[in-house]
Parts: C-alpha cells; structure tokens; sequence
C-alpha cells in the first residue's frame, strides 16, 4: 500500500472500532436487533388474574414491559412490581391504550390466578392495561424461552429471582432489556415515548407512502 493511502486506511481503521464500540455500548444499556429477535409475545394459552384465558400474542399492537414475578417472592418481586407501579403511574391514559404491562409468574404450579390478583391488589395494580397471567408449567416455559430463560428453582426449592425486565415492541420484538430492581420508572418511560413516537412515525411515512 502507498504512503499516501495510510492516512485513509488509518481513518477507515478508526471508523472501524468506533462503530465496534457504538455496539458495544448499545448491547450494554440492554439495546437488542429486533429484526434478529423471534417475537415475544407468542401465541400461547394463559389465564389472567381473573381468570380470563388470555395470550400474550393479544398485546401486539402495543409497547409491551414484560416482567417475571411469583406470590411468595417477599423481596425482589416486590421491587419490581413496586417499580411498575411506577410506571403504570407515569404513563396515564397511554396505559392500556398503546401500551401494556405483563406480569407472568414463573411458578406456575403454585400460582394460581387468586394469588396473582392478591399480589396485584396489594401493589394497586389491578388496573387496566397491566395483566398478570400464569398457566401450565409448559405454556409459562413457552413464554420464557422467548427471553432466553427457563423455570428454574433456587437450592431451596423455590422459584429462581428473575430481575430481568424486557420492553416489547408493537410487532412482538424485544427491543430493550434492564434489571428490574435497579432501573429508574423515568428510564423506561422515556424509553416507551421514544419506542411509541418511532412506531408512529413509521406510521405516518407507511401511509403517506400508500397514497401516492
């Protein structure tokens, strides 16, 4: 190569490990390829709190936080729902309308759609637009295998924490994911307006391109 092509090779070089690092920090703060990504609101059978069938494949359409959360979780459980309390609170009317919480339990063989609407009732969470759900061990494995995790259970036999928290895009894709406990409400919230104005944005351009 001649000298007077390393300056550009150098530069290129440059590029190269500043996008590398780009990534980097984008797989850091939880950013996901959604067009890489299988869809995560599968179409599987659940039961709500009231003990409505329900599956999440319904969500689609909407901003989905998913969180997996169990009854006899005295501890970080409760700091998650506690943290979509938050939330919940924090996006008003567009709760519901364009976005949707989910709680799925990930001790199926306990929880039961009572003890789910117990746990809701204590955190003020039976409300509309946020869904806590359970079913078979096989449909609630299902659903987890979306997020890459499984049901799994602690030395002592009970159901494993799991401080993961995803947000969903409105064609099923997982886009986002933080540790529940951790986050701040505000952090995700503004993550759900960004998600929502891109999502109309796309919106608007499909149509305007479908009229002409």
């Amino acid at each position: 190569m001649g000298a007077h092509n390393r300056p550009l090779a150098r530069s290129w070089g440059i590029v190269g490990c500043l996008a590398l690092v780009a990534c980097a920090l984008a797989l850091a703060q939880g950013e996901l390829s959604a067009a890489k990504t299988a869809t995560c609101l599968p179409d599987v059978s659940l039961t709500d709190a009231h003990g409505e069938p329900f599956t999440p494949a319904s969500l689609k359409g909407k901003v989905v936080l998913v969180s997996f959360i169990h009854s006899t979780c005295p501890d970080m459980c409760d700091l998650v729902v506690d943290k979509f309390a938050q939330i919940a609170k924090k996006l008003g009317p567009e709760l519901g309308s364009q976005v949707a919480l989910l709680s799925v339990t990930n001790d199926p063989e306990n929880d039961r759609p009572q003890q789910l609407l117990e746990m809701a009732r204590k955190h003020h969470a039976d409300i509309n637009g946020w869904v806590f759900a359970t079913g078979s061990p096989k449909a609630v494995a299902e659903v987890l295998r979306c997020y890459g995790l499984s049901l799994k259970k602690e030395a002592n036999g009970e159901p494993e924490h799991i401080a993961q928290v995803f947000l969903v895009d409105p064609q099923g894709l997982k886009v986002r994911q933080y540790w529940g406990v951790v986050v701040k409400a505000q952090k995700v919230v503004a993550d759900i307006n960004r998600l929502l104005q891109r999502t109309r944005l796309s919106s608007s351009a499909s149509a305007s391109a479908s009229s002409h």
